[in-house]
């Protein structure tokens, strides 16, 4: 069974077919980024805020000692080649 979810690297094409979506976080800005890409927009949105309540978590415990992330989830935009931020994406 071929899995729905692989990591990634930043800047890379989709890995394999289907895999058009992408949950992303930098756990500390600037600084590398974590890529889980996906088949679909509702899994890659679900695992970007659990990423992003984990780090809530994390500053609210003081096991991470300040709150400088980010998290987000983009789409691989087939005509550009390229990976387009869901928030930006105007339907």
């Amino acid at each position: 069974m071929e899995s729905a979810m692989e990591i990634a690297k930043e800047n890379e094409a989709p890995k394999k077919s289907g895999l058009a979506y992408r949950a992303i976080i930098v756990p500390q800005v600037p600084g590398n980024a974590f890529v889980v890409q996906t088949n679909s927009f509702d899994t890659a949105e679900t695992l970007a805020d659990c990423l992003a309540m984990f780090q809530l978590h994390l500053f609210k415990h003081g096991i991470m000692g300040d709150y400088s992330n980010a998290v987000f989830v983009e789409f691989w935009d087939e005509e550009e080649q390229d990976w387009v931020a869901a928030d930006d994406y105007d339907a």
